[in-house]
């Protein structure tokens, strides 16, 4: 029987699980080594809940070896995958600068209350700009993410950000028996078409960036509740407040700009990332920003 998270110094395939990086419903990511070659590398660890495994494990792997041959610029690239004893493990490089989730919990951002530090205007657009980069190519090559998150955000060393966890939508409908079901994992990122069940789309995942750099601007969530069923109703109906009104020494013509990347119809919302991140340039180019070292401190 396992379980979402394994004992680290466990072997998964031909890897030795180091450390845990997070986990969530029945998956795991850890940084891991190879035993003959001593190759480090993020590993997603997957339990396989299908009814008829070999099945499962094949379908994914079509995915897995689908998603290796996109040409994605500032991805996190997987080097190898495979299964072992009820796991599906996916191998990928190592980010040496962690997730945004681990780099945003540090500083307590979320929490209005506690939060100590925020990154620069200037940071946050150099997120934003590589993302956009991103996701705009996985958009044009007919997918998408589906389920961005901070945890899904990566750094290298230089602080410069990557998407990672691409395809993950697809092989959780298959491992979990989720076939007819297009919304789930639902978080306070997830836009207003996923609560009603519909499949992401492009718009989805602009949507959820906005989220996130509302997120990193103010300190919180454009949107939260105390229960899954009040943040549904948040995200249908509510307005995000003005990023201003939230954070002071912000401009006030960021309004619009999150009032679009974050309408609830999907086709109101910008054409594409990049054009969201253009409008957030052409406001903040010259806006006042002393440098942080959020997306370079050693997060050990």
């Amino acid at each position: 029987m396992t379980t979402s998270t394994q004992p680290l110094g466990q072997k998964v395939g031909p890897y030795k699980l180091i450390k845990l990086i997070g986990s969530g419903g029945q998956s795991a990511v850890y940084t891991a080594i190879h035993e003959k070659t001593n190759h480090m590398v993020v590993l997603r660890a997957m339990t396989i809940m299908v009814r008829d495994v070999d099945k499962g494990i094949k379908a994914c792997e079509e995915v897995l070896a689908e998603i290796m041959k996109l040409d994605v610029p500032n991805s996190v690239a997987i080097e190898s995958f495979g299964h072992d004893n009820g796991l599906l493990y996916i191998a990928m490089n190592v980010m040496k600068g962690g997730t945004l989730l681990e780099r945003m919990r540090r500083w307590n951002i979320g929490d209005p209350e506690k939060a100590t530090q925020l990154p620069s205007v200037k940071e946050v657009l150099s997120i934003v700009e590589r993302l956009a980069i991103a996701l705009d190519s996985l958009h044009q090559q007919e997918l998408v993410h589906g389920q961005l998150e901070p945890g899904s955000i990566m750094f290298n060393e230089k602080g410069e950000a990557y998407l990672a966890d691409i395809g993950m939508t697809r092989l959780t409908k298959i491992l979990y028996r989720l076939e007819a079901t297009n919304s789930f994992n639902m978080t306070k990122y997830s836009a207003p078409e996923l609560w009603d069940g519909y499949r992401p789309s492009a718009s989805t995942d602009q949507y959820a960036l906005a989220c996130i750099v509302y997120e990193l601007f103010t300190g919180q969530a454009p949107f939260n509740a105390p229960s899954i069923f009040d943040l549904m109703q948040a995200h249908a109906n509510d307005v995000a407040a003005p990023p201003h009104y939230v954070r002071d020494s912000l401009p006030g013509s960021l309004a619009m700009i999150f009032w679009q990347a974050l309408a609830k119809p999907v086709d109101r919302r910008f054409p594409n990332i990049m054009a969201f991140y253009n409008s957030l340039y052409e406001v903040l180019e010259n806006w006042p920003s002393e440098p942080t070292d959020f997306l370079t401190f050693p997060l050990d």
